[in-house]
């Protein structure tokens, strides 16, 4: 799927992305994922209250400091009932695993927000063909709009 950008596009990063920044275990992300920042410095990046509370939870100080440097200034989105609402009906129709809610939130704070594009490095549960798919199907069940995920390489 195509998405043309244009400029003061709002895009959502889910915690895949500002993980990814100084994950030296995967450092072919880093460098995708930097240059990826730099390609959206015109763009608005949006995170979640949930995005902060992922970040809490990792054990590294250092790490954790350098995500909320990186988040520092980024609009921040709360979790509201509606986005619980729209994620709880992606999971009861197959689209993420009751198992991986996070997920699910992820994607509804997005929808919920009429934000037009997603990114994340998550390829086992957003990053994904029927992922793509179905999310803009549910939606349109749901009357809200479609969006776009993509991988920062595809950006």
């Amino acid at each position: 799927m195509y998405t043309r950008v244009m400029h003061n596009q709002r895009i959502y990063l889910d915690t895949s992305i500002l993980s990814a920044i100084n994950d030296l275990r995967e450092p072919e992300k880093i460098h995708e994922t930097k240059a990826f920042f730099n390609k959206t410095k015109k763009e608005r990046l949006c995170i979640s209250t949930l995005v902060l509370t992922e970040a809490n939870e990792i054990n590294n100080p250092k790490r954790r400091q350098e995500i909320y440097d990186i988040t520092n200034g980024l609009e921040v989105l709360e979790i509201t009932d509606d986005v619980v609402r729209c994620s709880d009906f992606y999971i009861k129709h197959g689209l993420i695993p009751k198992t991986h809610v996070e997920d699910a939130l992820h994607l509804a704070c997005a929808t919920i927000n009429n934000i037009k594009i997603l990114a994340s490095w998550n390829y086992k549960h957003i990053v994904k063909l029927k992922t793509r798919q179905l999310v803009n199907a549910l939606n349109i069940l749901q009357g809200y709009n479609n969006i776009d995920i993509i991988s920062p390489m595809e950006f």
